[in-house]
Order: structure tokens, then sequence, then C-alpha cells
């Protein structure tokens, strides 16, 4: 297959691109400031830097457009980069429309669902005081499944939790294994609470790679980990694996603790790691 991949020189698009090209698919990898420099040997990928703001110029013909790209909120999500999401959005929209694309996968987000009260999230909760970056995505959302409503096509979204790989940030677990391996104090809440808002960067490319085929009608899915962990035990495991002395003080809860629901997803045949194997093979990457 001839697949477009965004953000082919992010974490998540890298190695989505990656995967996609052992398996055997051409690959149009976009980039803009980061060039993935570990995809030029492939005979079966051509890098091609472009500003998605701007309007695409693209004539090739596609079978599957994945949208990893996005302003995130380490960029400040304030209105301009809110704009910039949107923008990116409606110029792949219009892209897929002009050369007749079927296939369309969106990485989303859980802060579509804004501040989260409830203790389980499903795919049918309702967004409470979402903000800049969170609305972002969920304008995205819905411009893509009205695109393939209207126009026939095939959308598939995926909420994706924090992600977790080679050098990954920007998230609770990264965080906290630089800090460990610096030997810096971390200081840890809700440390009772089950966790599984997760997802390793190997697991989520074996299910977008699946989702290629399998998909034939729009769906939305909540990603994480199966079987939730203690945080505690979280926070055990990896000093622990790092042979690490202890080094962290807890605090009172900051705010609710929820879990993920992946029903939606496992009843449709989808395999996902668990909590446990999710750390455990990014500990062992970051070695």
């Amino acid at each position: 297959m001839k697949i477009l991949i965004t953000g082919s020189g992010t974490l998540i698009g890298n190695n989505i691109a990656n995967y996609l090209l052992k398996k055997g698919h051409f690959i149009f990898a976009l980039y803009n400031k980061s060039k993935p420099k570990n995809l030029i040997n492939y005979k079966k990928c051509k890098l091609i830097k472009i500003n998605l703001e701007k309007k695409i110029k693209f004539k090739k013909n596609l079978d599957v457009l994945i949208h990893c790209a996005s302003k995130i909120p380490n960029d400040k999500i304030n209105k301009k980069n809110f704009n910039a999401n949107i923008k990116m959005t409606n110029n792949l929209i219009a892209l897929c429309k002009k050369i007749n694309c079927k296939r369309i996968i969106y990485l989303s987000t859980m802060s579509v669902y804004g501040s989260i009260k409830s203790k389980i999230v499903n795919e049918n909760l309702k967004p409470n005081n979402i903000d800049l970056y969170g609305l972002s995505k969920r304008v995205s959302e819905n411009k893509i499944t009205a695109l393939a409503k209207n126009n026939y096509f095939v959308a598939t979204i995926f909420r994706l939790p924090g992600v977790v790989g080679k050098n990954s940030k920007y998230n609770f677990l990264s965080n906290t294994l630089k800090r460990i391996k610096n030997n810096q104090q971390i200081t840890v809440s809700n440390t009772n609470s089950k966790f599984n808002n997760v997802v390793n960067i190997n697991n989520l490319s074996e299910i977008i790679h699946k989702s290629i085929n399998k998909e034939k009608s729009t769906k939305i899915y909540n990603l994480a980990s199966t079987r939730p962990l203690k945080i505690k035990s979280i926070i055990n495991l990896f000093y622990k694996k790092i042979k690490k002395t202890k080094n962290y003080i807890t605090e009172k809860e900051k705010k609710n603790s929820f879990l993920i629901c992946t029903k939606k997803i496992r009843e449709n045949h989808y395999k996902l790691y668990s909590t446990k194997k999710s750390i455990l093979e990014f500990i062992k990457i970051n070695d």
C-alpha cells in the first residue's frame, strides 16, 4: 500500500513509519523541523519536508493517510497553536478530497475529554472543561468523521494516553524514568490508585498496522494498556529494574484518578500490552 504519514520526525510518526516500511508498504514520510534520518535508506520511503499549515501540493495516489503531526501542550497551546492544529487538519482533508484517498487514521488524545471526573473513561464520556489543545483535537475529530460520512471515506480515530518509547517525554512515566536515572528525588501522589494511562510505541505501531486493513467503517477507540497497576507498584518497578535506591516522597492526591476503558478496542480483536509489559519494554529500550 501507499501510505502518507505526517509527523515522521516525531517519536510516534517515526516509529509507525519505520514499522510499516518493515511490513513492505511504500511510505511518504512528511516532516517539518526534524528530518527522520533513520528512514533515508529505505527504498520504499520518500521523505518530504512540508509545512502542513500551508496548502499541500501532493499529486500521488494514496491508499491511506495517517495523521500524527500536532502542536502539543509543550508547544504552549494558545490560540495560535490551536488554529495551527485546525489548519493542518483542514489542509489534509482538502488533500484527501483532491486525490480521493479513502482511508484516514487520525491520532487524537485523551485530552478531548477535558477535566475528567469519572472513575472510568469510555468513548462516550461527555467532555468537560476542555483546554485549547483538547479542543483542537476534538474539532479535528469532528471534521474527519464528517468527511468520512459525506464522502464515503473510512476514518479510524485513536485517542492516545501517554505514549512511551525510546527517549519519549512529556508524560508522567517518561518524566519519572528520567528523574530516577538522574538520581533525582521524585514526588508521587495517588499511590494506591490504579493506572493504565499508557501505550507503548511498539504496541501502537502494531495496532495502526492492523487497523489499515481491518476497519471497514468509521470508528473511535480509546487506547491504553490492560491490567492496571497501582502507582506505587509502578514506581517500585522503576527502581527495581533501573537498580537505583528508592528516593521518592508521597503527597496527598491532587486530582481525581481514572482508568481508561479498553473494552471497545479489545472486542474488535486488537491486542493490547499489559501495563507492566508497556513499562518493562519502555525501561529496556531506554537502558
